[in-house]
């Protein structure tokens, strides 16, 4: 008989032996469930891209598109290449945009995941239908909401560099169709071949791009461009780009869509071939042109609100040479460039810092540079008349403009030349024929030899102006004289002036006087020397009419200007006190800079103190030839003192102080007659909106 006791305890040794199976269950089922999530993420790609879950997730990916992306057939795995094939990119109408006949990514899933190399993406024959319209583009409205500008702040956009993927793009045979709306020439660039090489050893991009251009009426040409963009940089910044463009017969015609949508409504036709190297330097703002050749043929361009109903055009136009440009200086090596109706050519050293040299040491240029350039202004006339604006019964037949410009070394001497000339203009109006020998010609001449800087020659002579005087870097005194009629009927004979006249006898000089240099400097030295200008001119008879305005004339009129102006160390050119005086008859206008000018390139206030005095009804005649006023009768005389102040967007006459004497004033339903009148008050004139505000006023 068995002993209860140990019954209970070989049961309890049963029961406890059993306890550990559920946790050995629960480790089997642990071991399932991870092998399970291993095996579907393994398959997960396949699932995605081979079911019909494969367009969901494709338009999750792209729900900002303005339109649908589509694959026809997808190769996914953690473990091979990805590959895409049939990709169709349509609008919100269901019309395709662009498409790709294959898309290769050269590493797996895996790698793509945990490299910072994602290798190498071939693009193959992909298509881009391009309808352009005036306002935007077939590609832009599906991409709307990528092209918007972002919440970013634009201090910070600009500032920021940009870290590119290290990836490899190639693309192969691609093909893009451009048309304009409206346009029945269609526009093919094929046999596109490029790469893109981005955050690679050399730079953060480098990118080729091969194409060929045509249209369906047959035109073909070529064209090879290449760009490095930030060499030697590890990020994208857009500092230096060097670039090289080489092209063969290419159609201009091709870029008239771009330039309809991007510029305006512009048309030109033309081939371009040649060869040009571009470095640019966004960091010290500088563009260095390598122009190994370069030809325009039967070029045109139509540009409307540039050229109004005028087309240029160039039949042949070449150009050759070296330019270096920046803000400062621009540098030539042999730069020539010439058509049927222009020639140019450069040479040397333009230094901008020079030139401020000449007005801050009284120094001339050392370094050399030449320029030359002849304009045949028949051909330019025939050309472009609207442009010119140049009457319609006016025909030119010959004529020439010349410009010469150069600094040099001659015998131990610096000299800076320059000339315009116009010359030999044979024209006819209406068939009678005009002829201007000599029309105008400016030269002048300026050496600078054992410390004295002299202008060695200074000339303005035309049949209706001439300017002739002598001077040095100290003082100078010039007289002129001129005809304003002549000026006008001449010029009026080639272009429409119509609606303006200009009459009267110039006769008068100016001249400048300069204080001694400062004890220590040079005296060519120009820094910190007042220097004193005057000017005294009378016109006999003077006329104007001016369009929309009444005729303005006067027996004579007397100007007479006075300033003392100095310049800084910076180049800047101020103004300590200035003066000018008008007078006809017996009125006279006087006004005095209240303030000096600091620098009067940069200047936005202006302030003179007035005095006005003469009759009132002269003074209104004259008014009223250049602003309409109600229709009053004033009578009497006056003086008249006040502030005027001039900025960009106002007009202020303050401190006025009004004081007429036999005062007799007929208008606004009132008659005035007094032997004295006080008015005082101030007035602001806002030029943005032409209202008129009144302040303190008080008549007596």
């Amino acid at each position: 008989m068995t002993d209860p006791k140990n019954r209970q305890s070989s049961k309890t040794d049963r029961t406890d032996h059993s306890a550990p199976r559920p946790k050995a269950r629960w480790g089997r089922r642990l071991g399932i469930f991870l092998l399970l999530l291993l095996v579907l993420l393994f398959f997960l790609p396949t699932i995605l891209l081979q079911t019909s879950l494969k367009q969901k997730a494709i338009d999750w990916a792209t729900a900002d598109l303005q339109g649908s992306l589509k694959v026809e057939n997808a190769s996914v795995g953690w473990f091979s290449p990805v590959k895409l094939s049939g990709v169709l990119l349509s609008d919100e109408t269901g019309e395709t945009v662009a498409s790709i006949e294959e898309i290769v990514l050269d590493k797996s899933l895996l790698k793509l995941a945990t490299a910072s190399d994602y290798g190498t993406v071939r693009i193959v024959r992909p298509t881009l239908d391009f309808k352009i319209r005036q306002d935007g583009s077939n590609l832009e409205d599906v991409l709307k909401t990528y092209l918007e500008p972002s919440d970013e702040s634009p201090a910070a956009s600009e500032s920021s560099s940009i870290e590119i993927p290290k990836v490899n793009v190639e693309v192969v045979e691609g093909a893009i169709q451009v048309q304009a709306q409206g346009d029945q020439q269609v526009w093919l660039f094929d046999g596109l071949n490029a790469t893109a090489q981005l955050s690679s050893d050399v730079a953060p991009v480098a990118a080729e791009l091969k194409c060929n251009a045509k249209s369906n009426v047959g035109d073909l040409g070529k064209i090879d461009l290449k760009a490095v963009v930030d060499q030697g940089a590890s990020q994208l910044v857009m500092q230096q780009i060097e670039s090289s463009l080489q092209t063969e017969q290419f159609p201009l015609a091709s870029l008239s869509p771009l330039l309809k949508r991007f510029v305006g409504p512009i048309d030109c036709v033309g081939q371009m071939d040649g060869h040009l190297d571009l470095a640019a330097d966004m960091n010290n703002s500088t563009v260095a042109i390598d122009v190994n050749q370069f030809n325009l043929k039967e070029f045109a361009v139509a540009a409307p609100q540039y050229l109004k109903g005028d087309q240029f055009v160039a039949r042949n136009l070449t150009a050759r040479g070296r330019l270096n440009l920046s803000p400062t200086e621009i540098f030539a090596e042999k730069f020539e460039t010439e058509s049927e109706f222009a020639r140019f050519n450069a040479d040397g050293q333009f230094n901008v810092n020079q030139i401020m040299g000449l007005m801050n040491q009284g120094e001339l240029p050392s370094s050399n540079f030449q320029m030359n350039g002849v304009v045949d202004l028949a051909q330019m006339v025939a050309m472009l008349p609207e442009t010119i604006g140049i009457r319609e019964d006016v025909s030119v037949k010959s004529g020439l403009v010349q410009i010469q410009a150069n600094t040099r070394n001659e015998n131990g001497a610096q000299r800076m030349v320059f000339n315009l000339d116009t010359a030999n203009i044979n024209a006819s109006q209406g068939g009678q024929a005009i002829l201007w020998q000599q029309p105008l010609r400016i030269a002048g001449a300026v050496v600078q030899r054992n410390g004295q800087l002299v202008l060695e020659t200074v000339e303005c002579t035309s049949e209706f102006l001439k300017v002739s005087g002598e001077a040095t870097i100290q003082a100078g005194k010039f007289t002129t004289n001129g005809d304003l009629a002549k000026l006008t009927a001449q010029v009026g004979q080639l272009i429409d002036l119509s609606e303006l006249e200009l009459a009267g006898t110039l006769s008068g000089g100016f001249g400048w006087q300069m204080a001694a240099a400062p004890e220590g400097t040079s005296p060519l030295s120009l820094v910190d020397r007042p220097i004193k200008i005057d000017g005294d001119f009378v016109i006999a008879d003077p006329v104007v009419r001016l369009p929309g305005m009444n005729r303005w004339n006067e027996k004579r009129l007397d100007l007479n200007l006075k300033a003392l102006g100095r310049s800084n160390a910076d180049g800047q050119i101020g103004i300590e006190a200035g003066w000018a005086q008008c007078k006809f008859g017996t009125e006279t206008a006087v006004a005095k800079l209240n303030q000096p000018i600091a620098n009067i390139a940069d200047n936005s206030l202006w302030q003179f103190s007035c005095d006005v005095t003469g009759g009132i009804n002269n003074w209104l005649a004259q008014a009223r030839n250049f602003v309409e006023l109600p229709e009053f009768v004033a009578k009497g005389n006056m003086q008249t003192k006040f502030l005027f102040t001039m900025t960009p967007n106002q007009v202020r006459i303050n401190q006025l102080a009004f004081e007429s004497t036999n005062l007799d004033f007929d208008g606004f339903e009132m008659s005035i007659r007094e032997p004295k009148v006080n008015c005082n008050g101030n007035f602001n004139y806002d030029l943005k909106t032409g209202q008129i505000d009144v302040g303190n006023f008080q008549l007596t």
